[in-house]
């Protein structure tokens, strides 16, 4: 193509149907704009003088449609997005390997994020904050920045009454980029989605691990993201957003947390107004307070 040996027709088909489609093939490449920018560049540098056409011809125009007196060379990062979406719902709807990896990973980004999945809109600069970059990371801005409406059917419940999500209970606060990255730091390592994971079995206080940041690694979920133990100063913008958000005095949530609506299987002791209950198997053992002992 750079010698002109090539007919315009061919350079023309190689251009729509080999080099386009290469470059976007979704299971294979997850290219940002910037970087489909610096790719296309070189290409269209050489192809456009081929097809008769000013090298310098405004993107714009190259990328607009035949209607629109364009050349329709769609955007490679738009081509790669579109194509993407149409692998992530054709394989999550037949339920294949691929399908299951695409579920997992949209899962895994609502945990890093803190918020519902049941929303369909988030704050974009809290998905490019607190996310990690990955296909679909790059998939769901792609669907904001174009109004497009992904549905899914992964679900959750809140543990207890009165229960919500912690991230979205501090997203009302002013919180600068580090504070907010500074907490949900902490609270991936907790593995703590909902407030009640923070708190203690009566549901009145947050308990001393998660005040002072010891994660009990045998009583959460083993598929959570794998970060490292925050800085101290990390923890004291944890406890200080907690008072902020949650906290009355000393511990004491504000709101209490009511009744269990589901058991963990993992948890093996529970605490009531009348003493400490603790499950072997499938059997529950009371065992009554002493009132002389702490």
């Amino acid at each position: 193509m750079r010698t002109g040996t090539l007919s315009k027709s061919d350079v023309w088909l190689a251009l729509r149907s080999t080099i386009w489609q290469t470059l976007a093939y979704p299971p294979a490449i997850n290219l940002t704009c910037d970087q489909c920018e610096s790719i296309m560049s070189p290409i269209l540098h050489y192809c456009l003088p081929a097809l008769g056409i000013c090298r310098n011809f405004p993107r714009k125009l190259v990328h607009a449609p035949l209607s629109r007196m364009g050349l329709h060379l769609v955007h490679l990062h738009t081509l790669q997005e579109i194509y993407q979406m149409k692998d992530i719902v054709t394989h999550t709807f037949q339920g294949t390997l691929t399908g299951q990896l695409y579920k997992l990973s949209l899962e895994l980004f609502f945990i890093e994020l803190g918020q519902n999945p049941n929303l369909h809109h988030f704050d974009l600069g809290h998905v490019q904050l607190l996310t990690m970059n990955s296909l679909i990371k790059s998939s769901i801005i792609f669907t904001f920045m174009h109004n497009i409406r992904l549905q899914h059917n992964i679900t959750t419940t809140f543990p207890r009454q009165n229960d919500c999500f912690i991230m979205e209970s501090i997203a009302r606060l002013q919180l600068t980029y580090e504070e907010l990255l500074s907490f949900n730091h902490c609270q991936i390592y907790l593995r703590a989605l909902f407030l009640s994971v923070l708190a203690t079995g009566d549901g009145t206080m947050i308990s001393q691990e998660a005040w002072t940041g010891n994660y009990v690694g045998e009583f959460r979920f083993n598929s959570w993201p794998h970060y490292g133990r925050p800085s101290p100063a990390r923890w004291v913008i944890w406890r200080s957003i907690l008072t902020r958000v949650f906290i009355s005095r000393g511990r004491r949530l504000r709101l209490p947390l009511s009744a269990w609506k589901r058991e963990d299987p993992d948890w093996q002791w529970y605490i009531s107004e009348n003493g400490l209950y603790s499950r072997i198997k499938e059997s529950w053992f009371y065992h009554r307070p002493l009132i002389r002992r702490r």
